[in-house]
């Protein structure tokens, strides 16, 4: 499917609400309403979008994040796949992609705490440490989510953030937990349907979803594009600092630029890390190279990964689930 600027808008929109009504999202595009429905149907159908997921503050959740880099050896194509899969179906995974570079896959991991994730990785590992060459283990102390500004063409506001991983534990019931597992993975889907699932009215399924947005539960709403269907790279970078005390103007700096799409800020792994989408090498060597130019002598050394498929994007583990 051949795509234009207005599909780019299209897709900008929703990444900044994918749960927002056709009628308002045409409002804000100044397009009519079909034309823009037309478009939606059409790139879901090409796999330009691929599904809808639900931002959730997993720490308010009373969970933590794990981030795991992963070299692999001792692996044909078919074990590779056979890897990958396990990662995607085990429920403490929120995040899985395949990279080239420095590392073969990185994964997002979900655990209550330290030992909880130590057991699901030993469990990982009792399988495949054979084929494990070097890991490199993180702990999030917060994840910044951007919205993808660069699809606007050049046209977008100041840049809000969605922070992640900083809030303290909330009380919810079972039927905010089964709520959440189904929009987590499914955040277009509509009133009737959901509380069809949850076996209550329309209404009362609406205001828990809007008490739990009030509460910081649910962030955003957000739309799964293919990156492959579009020519988009994404690209992960890592800097070591010089000075760690220029840290906050390297984020502000950073945050600026509209490819930025997450701040990932880690215990163990490096001093600033952050992850971009472009349309081409090029444009993300430029990129790069602005950063190093605006910051000289302060940036010690980088290294960098390109991520070729997001396997699993899910911000809610199965195991809460249940």
């Amino acid at each position: 499917m051949m795509t234009d600027k207005l599909d780019m808008k299209i897709l900008h929109e929703l990444d900044m609400n994918a749960r927002q009504s056709v009628k308002r999202m045409a409002k804000n595009l100044r397009k009519n309403r079909d034309v823009v429905a037309y478009r939606i149907k059409q790139m879901e159908k090409s796999g330009i979008i691929a599904g809808y997921y639900s931002v959730i503050d997993f720490s308010k959740l009373g969970y933590m994040l794990v981030r795991v880099y992963v070299k692999l050896c001792n692996v044909s194509p078919a074990k590779e796949k056979e890897i990958l899969g396990y990662l995607k179906r085990a429920g403490f995974t929120f995040w899985v992609a395949k990279t080239e570079g420095e590392w073969d896959i990185v994964i997002g991991c979900i655990s209550g705490n330290f030992r909880e994730f130590e057991r699901d990785w030993e469990d990982f590992e009792r399988l495949y440490r054979k084929n494990i060459h070097e890991k490199d283990i993180a702990v999030f102390s917060a994840f910044v989510h951007f919205t993808k500004d660069y699809l606007a063409c050049g046209k977008h506001g100041i840049r809000k953030p969605i922070v992640t991983g900083t809030g303290k534990k909330t009380k919810l019931d079972r039927m905010d937990l089964k709520l959440l597992n189904e929009i987590s993975s499914n955040a277009k889907i509509s009133l009737l349907e959901l509380s069809g699932k949850l076996g209550m009215t329309s209404m009362a399924a609406r205001y828990r979803i809007k008490r739990l947005e009030r509460m910081g539960v649910i962030l955003g709403y957000r739309p799964v594009i293919s990156n492959e269907k579009l020519g988009i790279k994404y690209y992960k970078l890592d800097m070591e600092l010089e000075d760690i005390r220029v840290k906050e103007k390297l984020r502000q700096f950073v945050s600026s630029i509209p490819n930025v799409i997450y701040e990932d800020r880690t215990i163990g792994g490096s001093d600033f890390e952050f992850d971009l989408e472009t349309f081409s090498h090029e444009e993300f060597m430029e990129i790069l190279n602005k950063i190093r130019s605006m910051f000289p002598g302060k940036i010690r050394t980088y290294k960098y990964y390109l991520t070729t498929k997001i396997h699993k994007i899910l911000y809610i583990p199965k195991k809460i689930s249940k």
